[in-house]
């Protein structure tokens, strides 16, 4: 006849980090209970097993619907460091779809969101910023970041921060932030802090750094700043950096500022004219076509158009549809349209 026996070891797939989870519909108010407590350890647990199933879209309307945001919402504070840890990558995965961005955007996260900014762990902060980038993806979301004034907290976080992920991520949000309206950034130092970027050591940031400039400069002050605080001077360079996107998004960025005469005669005395035609031998077509598009934007300038007549067979050549493209004619017209301001007489 057998007998029971007791094993003094937990069975071998026993996650002791994470609350047990109820099965089916139960599984989320079962773990909304698990961070009403005091006990930090629960509150912990209930947050990793919330972030496993938060990881699977289907959950994020449901954990909406049964008030989760709410309880995270008080926990954005919490005096646990690793509490807040977790409460605010629980909130990346939310922000990574447009009903958990709508949803935080309601229940005014943005307040708790900023109060991360400065918090004293590094991945509190990261996480806070890249939920705010997720959030700022939507207009509303980019308009409420804008009317809370948080364009220049953001450009003093680019500065205050050295972690290079960090600086993406508030580089993010102003680019979306960029999309709606400029002003509230041209207001502050945005420009002198994008500028010193270019020249980053991380290659992302010196992306990211262009990408924002862009979008900085497409106002005509933006543009008159771009010029006054040097910003032609530190991107002609990057058309000549190792990492594609960084070239592609400094031909972006002359594309975008050399609209105005000031800015073609200051990017020609920056060396741009010299500096575009290799472009059109890189191997990667992003960067073949926004070297195109910034050539035909220099051409107005007369000593552009007598250096870029030599291209235009080269531009003749890239006349042709890329077959990979979303906008299969879109080199055509990008050469063609170049072809035409070169060879263009007054």
């Amino acid at each position: 006849m057998t007998t029971p026996r007791t094993i003094d070891q937990l069975p071998p797939k026993l996650d002791v980090t994470q609350a047990a989870v109820a099965y089916g519909a139960r599984a989320i108010p079962k773990l909304r209970r698990e961070l009403h407590g005091e006990d930090v350890l629960v509150i912990q647990q209930g947050l990793r097993s919330l972030g496993e199933l938060l990881r699977n879209p289907s959950y994020i309307s449901e954990a909406i619907e049964e008030g989760i945001l709410i309880e995270c919402k008080k926990l954005t504070s919490h005096e646990n460091n690793i509490i807040r840890m977790l409460t605010m990558q629980l909130l990346v995965y939310v922000a990574s779809h447009a009903v958990g961005r709508n949803a935080l955007l309601s229940l005014g996260y943005i307040q708790p969101l900023t109060e991360r900014f400065t918090d004293s762990e590094s991945f509190v902060r990261e996480f806070a910023h890249k939920t705010m980038g997720q959030m700022a993806m939507q207009v509303p979301c980019a308009t409420a970041i804008l009317d809370a004034d948080l364009a220049s907290t953001l450009v003093q976080r680019i500065v205050a921060e050295d972690d290079p992920s960090i600086k993406i991520e508030v580089m993010t949000t102003m680019r979306h932030c960029l999309k709606c309206n400029a002003d509230a950034f041209l207001k502050t130092k945005a420009m002198q802090v994008i500028v010193q970027l270019l020249s980053h050591e991380d290659a992302e940031v010196r992306n990211n750094a262009a990408m924002v400039l862009t979008e900085i400069s497409f106002p005509l002050e933006g543009k008159r700043q771009a010029v006054k605080f040097g910003a032609i001077g530190a991107v002609v360079p990057l058309l000549k950096d190792e990492n594609s996107d960084v070239r592609a998004g400094a031909a972006s960025a002359i594309m975008t500022i050399c609209i105005t005469t000031e800015a073609k005669e200051e990017a020609e005395q920056q060396g741009v004219i010299e500096a575009l035609p290799p472009l059109l031998d890189d191997t990667v077509g992003r960067v073949v076509l926004a070297g195109i598009k910034a050539i035909t934007t220099v051409s107005a300038l007369p000593n552009a158009r007598k250096a870029f007549a030599a291209l235009v067979p080269k531009l003749k050549e890239l006349q042709v549809a890329q077959p990979n493209a979303l906008d299969k004619d879109v080199m055509v017209r990008a050469a063609k349209h170049a072809v035409d301001t070169i060879q263009w007489k007054p």
